[in-house]
């Protein structure tokens, strides 16, 4: 019994794990579907961990015999159901890979992410209107440009481009003098 008290983090998170991916909680007393199915892969993951059938059991209230049902019914199962081996899978890979540290954080410590996370958000919006501003500022003096060189373009033949660009590079020598 002491693993079970000692590890109470780890069964936590298996919880959560199978809450999300079956949309159920493991600890909810309901024998319809897909309830039976969420226990029994709970169970199995944390048998396949080391944990005793009698300790799992502690865990959701259930005997060491309810376990060895679940275990042997999931065994059979996933043999047939190809929903139930994909669930399977995919909580074990989670539970297994520890990639997303959400699941070992308090409920305070996610309220704090969550606050942090909407504050992110709220500056990368008020950052994402000022680029739209300036953008839409930019397109404005771009048409004045557009219309310049489009003069440009209709009034002056290829032949003349270099005499233009002589005119104007000492227009604007002479302007910022």
């Amino acid at each position: 019994m002491q693993r079970h008290t000692r590890n109470l983090r780890e069964v936590k998170k298996l919880k959560d794990i199978v809450g999300v991916v079956f949309g159920v909680d493991v600890d909810e007393k309901s024998r319809r579907m897909p309830h039976p199915s969420a226990r029994a892969v709970f169970s199995k993951v944390l048998n396949l961990k080391g944990y005793t059938l009698t300790e799992v059991g502690s865990m959701i209230n259930k005997s060491h015999a309810t376990i060895i049902h679940y275990i042997r019914g999931l065994e059979s199962e996933v043999k047939t159901n190809q929903q139930l081996r994909i669930k399977y899978q995919e909580v074990q890979d989670m539970f297994v890979t520890d990639t997303d540290p959400i699941h070992s954080l308090s409920s305070f410590e996610l309220k704090k992410e969550v606050i942090s996370l909407r504050k992110q958000n709220k500056k990368l919006y008020l950052e994402k209107e000022s680029l739209m501003s300036i953008i839409k500022k930019n397109k404005e003096d771009d048409k004045i440009y557009l219309k310049t060189f489009e003069l440009i373009k209709t009034r002056t033949g290829k032949k003349e481009i270099d005499k233009l660009k002589n005119h104007l590079t000492r227009y604007f020598n002479g302007v910022h003098k």
